[in-house]
């Protein structure tokens, strides 16, 4: 049994997870399983292709945050780095966090219905109008937390594990995927109530990291992916109700063509976070941008997503 596996099977039976056996071995063979690629996601060709007259001008000295890194990734797994800066600068993520909170809940949760409790809607802000008593299933929940980055939703997916040993398996996924300088507390990348006193629980990770992730889910999970290139949705139950419509926190979605996904970020220690995949000329080829610790999120990804296409133009020529 590999070292990950091992110390997963440790997490799932000291946390009492609520799975039968055969959920555990199931749980067991995800780590002997193929790489799952959506060959839609992957053939999927831009209406318009990518013309350098219409993207502008460019100047990424006019990026002032302090991480940024793009890119050039295939399905092969293979990778060309077009900008990058302090890209190994571990910084808080906010709720890029959901990423990863979204990769173990479909990994490793394989209950039916998930009760909403009245802690998890008594989290921080109030999106996702979740309330106490109520039944989602999990993709229901997984579209609202990633949509409208509702930490309900997240801490409603975590505790059916327990808080912790979700926190736990998103740790040690984390260092299976290979993010060795990034560390998590919590399922939604919120700040401690207290961060003076507790400026120690903050979740961090590095723009290098947060690529690695994305490229795992773009090569494994792409359905995670497609949730979040939704701009709205309404959100309907499995019974057939209408829920409420989902509204996504990325402000660059339908402005930008060639953006597939992404996630957003932003708290007083964070600023403000964006990583985003984007498609370019070449089939089965992406690009994937950071962007951490800025002031100016969504104005700086543009810069960001601009530069980065127009150099991949230069570098098909």
């Amino acid at each position: 049994m590999s070292g990950f596996l091992a110390s997963v099977v440790f997490v799932l039976a000291s946390n009492v997870l609520h799975q039968t056996s055969e959920d555990y071995f199931l749980a067991k063979a995800l780590g002997k399983n193929p790489l799952k690629i959506n060959e839609n996601l992957f053939s999927a060709n831009i209406g318009n292709q990518i013309n350098e007259a219409q993207l502008g001008s460019c100047d990424i000295s006019q990026i002032k945050a302090k991480s940024y890194l793009s890119l050039l990734v295939n399905q092969q797994g293979e990778s060309k780095i077009i900008f990058e800066k302090n890209t190994e600068q571990k910084l808080p993520i906010a709720s890029v966090t959901k990423l990863l909170s979204a990769v173990v809940a479909e990994e490793f949760y394989f209950g039916d219905k998930i009760k909403i409790s009245s802690q998890a809607v008594n989290q921080l802000e109030t999106t996702g109008e979740l309330r106490a008593g109520e039944w989602l299933d999990k993709k229901e929940l997984l579209k609202i937390m990633l949509i409208e980055s509702s930490n309900d939703a997240a801490f409603a997916l975590s505790e059916q594990f327990t808080e912790s040993g979700f926190v736990g398996l998103m740790n040690l996924k984390a260092k299976d995927l290979g993010m060795k300088n990034s560390i998590f507390f919590n399922a939604s990348g919120l700040d401690p109530e207290d961060v003076k006193m507790q400026e120690n629980k903050i979740n961090l990770s590095t723009a290098n990291n947060l690529a690695l992730l994305l490229q795992n889910i773009l090569l494994n999970v792409p359905e995670i992916l497609e949730i979040t290139s939704q701009k709205t949705l309404p959100l309907y139950l499995e019974n057939g109700a209408f829920h409420h419509t989902l509204q996504s926190t990325n402000q660059l979605l339908g402005e930008n063509p060639y953006i597939i996904g992404g996630k957003t970020g932003l708290t007083e220690r964070a600023l403000g976070c964006l990583v985003l995949v984007l498609k370019t000329n070449k089939q089965n080829e992406y690009i994937i941008n950071v962007l951490l610790g800025s002031l100016n999120r969504f104005s700086e990804m543009e810069i960001l997503n601009t530069c980065s296409l127009k150099k991949t133009l230069e570098l098909i020529k």
